[in-house]
């Protein structure tokens, strides 16, 4: 069996012109592909770090929340960390979840949830809603965000930024409040 090896330059001038143009115009369309920016580029991108609260580590959180008697359940996975923080008393049930999307040194998010039944006053809550407001984190301001809460317990979807969180209280009914501090993540212009 005999192989035929044919180089560019035996090709006969119309298929060596056909194939030249095919290979520039290939080249051509891969540099186009690879300069022109997907639809991705066009979204806000956000370097890793700055999706945390810069110093809050969720360790100093929960462990606050152990010694005011709160169980502690952690859950590490590949789509992010959360720490569960619950306690009972009074006819409140407090929830606290700390959220970390891959760190484990590193918060997202904290949010407080507090439950009553109907015996019992949601206003009894406030002192641990408060307690929560002072969570440290570099840019806090303890006092800010403590006055903030005491004076918003009862404002549904008050909302204040203190350094770079943001701290919401959502009061839906007489039975229920949420806390939310939370990354303020800056938004920078896309380009068109």
């Amino acid at each position: 069996m005999e192989t035929s090896n044919k180089t560019l330059a035996s090709l006969p001038p119309k298929k060596r012109g056909c194939l030249i143009a095919f290979v520039i115009a290939a080249f051509a369309l891969l540099i186009i592909v690879i300069c022109i920016p997907s639809g991705d580029d066009k979204q806000t991108k956000i370097d890793e770090t700055s999706q945390y609260i810069t110093g809050l580590n969720p360790v100093d959180v929960y462990l606050n929340l152990q010694k005011w008697g709160f169980s502690v359940d952690k859950d590490y996975s590949t789509d992010g960390n959360l720490w569960t923080c619950k306690y009972s008393a009074e006819g409140l049930d407090y929830t606290v979840t700390i959220y970390s999307p891959k760190a484990v040194d590193k918060a997202q998010s904290v949010r407080m949830t507090i439950m009553t039944s109907s015996y019992s006053s949601i206003s009894n809550g406030l002192q641990l809603a408060c307690y929560i407001a002072t969570i440290p984190y570099d840019t806090a301001d303890i006092e800010k965000a403590k006055k903030f809460v005491a004076d918003n317990y009862n404002n549904d979807k008050a909302s204040i930024i203190i350094g770079d969180a943001e701290f919401t209280v959502f009061a839906p009914t007489a039975l229920a409040r949420m806390i939310a501090i939370q990354k303020v993540v800056p938004q920078i212009e896309s380009r068109e």
